[in-house]
């Protein structure tokens, strides 16, 4: 009779305001960017910075690509710094329409404040995204919480947004060699609480876990009615909301 070594049990985790602060670097970067106005012009720079996230809001959900960026889970705030990689059509899409969705949030912004400055609109638009990028982190607790549980469990990230701005987090706050699978949203076009999400995911833990494959196995192909099916015959979890 055959012996198969046991399959170590499966710990999923979400990314955003999980492992790193997600809305507080937001909102720090909105801050950071409306003191940049403040210097050239006489504005309330804690009030600015409470319009443009009100503006971004509102021009991101009148904007064409809303519906599928709806469904992955890419908010508006992502949408002003996210670099929109990749040959998809919607992601292609979001690329060429980015600028002038910045350039338009950040004016309407301004407007709210008697301020007309086309330019200055155009240079925050560029600068919330080096100030959310100067931003990266995880929690404090969140390596040392992985580094314990990679003894003992098969470690997936699954989280909703594009695939470029979800690796880029994840890179930028040092945490990209804690998992065993990568999938974001955007790799498949599904967003949680989509059960074919945790599906794929699974899918890919059991096939890395069956073939061998390298610890860490950033993985995003196209999802099937194969991957979407429960094949996996291990003890599963999924984790979210902050580590402490």
């Amino acid at each position: 009779m055959r012996h198969f070594a046991p399959v170590p049990p499966t710990l999923l985790f979400d990314l955003d305001d999980t492992l790193i602060p997600e809305e507080a670097a937001a909102v720090g970067a909105f801050a950071a960017t409306a003191r940049r106005a403040a210097a050239r012009h006489a504005v309330d720079p804690a009030r600015l910075a409470l319009d443009a996230r009100a503006r971004a809001r509102d021009v991101w959900r009148a904007g064409p690509g809303y519906p599928y960026c709806r469904r992955i889970g890419i908010s508006s705030w992502e949408g002003l710094w996210c670099r929109f990689a990749g040959d998809e059509p919607s992601m292609v899409a979001l690329r060429n329409w980015a600028p002038g969705f910045r350039r338009r949030s950040w004016a309407a912004a301004l407007a709210d404040q008697g301020i007309d400055d086309d330019d200055l609109a155009r240079e925050l638009g560029s600068a919330f995204g080096e100030e959310r990028r100067a931003r990266h982190a995880c929690f404090d607790d969140a390596v040392a919480a992985l580094t314990a549980l990679r003894d003992t469990h098969r470690l997936g990230l699954l989280t909703n947004g594009a695939s470029c701005l979800q690796r880029e987090k994840l890179a930028g706050a040092g945490l990209s060699g804690y998992f065993d699978v990568v999938v974001a949203s955007g790799d498949i076009g599904i967003g949680k609480p989509d059960p074919a999400m945790f599906h794929h995911a699974m899918s890919l833990l059991s096939a890395a876990s069956h073939r061998g494959l390298p610890a860490v196995h950033d993985v995003h192909p196209p999802v099937t009615n194969e991957a979407a099916s429960d094949r996996s015959h291990t003890t599963s979890s999924a984790i979210s909301g902050g580590c402490s």
